[in-house]
């Protein structure tokens, strides 16, 4: 019987658009730089770049140790988190307003946890932990639910690659075949999985940017977020 269950958080347990976070979400990052006096088109294609990096970092150093190199290439590293400290702790706060409030978040993790099965937050790490615990705390859950949460601190790779979920497994003693992975992309979540895990996918906010053909056979389960609560 598997023992762990690995949670992707957005548009899975966290039940909003995830495009309409990531368009609330950049448009709130230029707003505040724009009151720090940075030239916003040119900070934000900086920090694209990084974000990059990260998305193809080769595990010789953590996400967040990339990206500030990347960054102090042409920037105050200091000035930098001192401005991502700030808007993580503020407007980022107010963008909750995306996310549709269920109690099938909460119920399914207790559910769980009631069968002490391990729990861990395979979330993108290109966010510090504070920003990841915000936007699980929007979901109605807290950091004590989970075993582990990948943030960029803790992570030298990050989704889809195999290696962000081998990383994952080596630190909590794991294999693949003691795991299931729930999650909504396709791509992201799925595509590169190690051998062994089992796959569910959550349908409510989908994202199937590829178009793939969807074998059922592939997954153990497909159901919307309330069915899969049903089913614990």
């Amino acid at each position: 019987m598997r023992s762990c269950y690995f949670f992707d958080m957005d548009s899975t347990l966290l039940e909003m658009d995830q495009d309409k976070f990531i368009y609330v979400y950049f448009d709130a990052i230029k707003k505040h730089l724009s009151k720090e006096n940075y030239n916003v088109e040119e900070f934000m294609n900086d920090f694209n770049k990084a974000v990059y990096l990260i998305l193809k970092n080769d595990g010789k150093m953590t996400n967040e140790e990339l990206f500030y190199k990347s960054m102090s290439e042409k920037y105050d590293v200091n000035k930098v988190y001192e401005t991502f400290n700030n808007f993580y702790n503020g407007p980022y706060l107010k963008l909750n307003y995306v996310v549709e409030k269920t109690k099938n978040p909460r119920e399914i993790i207790d559910k769980l946890k009631k069968k002490n099965k391990r729990l861990v937050l395979a979330t993108a790490p290109l966010f510090p932990y504070e920003a990841i615990v915000s936007r699980l705390r929007w979901a109605g859950l807290e950091p004590s639910d989970f075993e582990f949460i990948t943030n960029y601190s803790n992570s030298s790779y990050s989704k889809p690659k195999k290696e962000y979920y081998l990383e994952i497994l080596d630190k909590l003693n794991l294999k693949p075949e003691d795991c299931y992975m729930v999650g909504n992309d396709l791509d992201d979540d799925f595509c590169d999985l190690p051998d062994g895990f089992e796959k569910i996918l959550i349908t409510d906010h989908m994202l199937n940017r590829k178009n793939k053909e969807i074998n059922k056979d592939d997954f153990f389960m497909i159901s919307t977020l309330s069915e899969f609560n049903k089913t614990i």
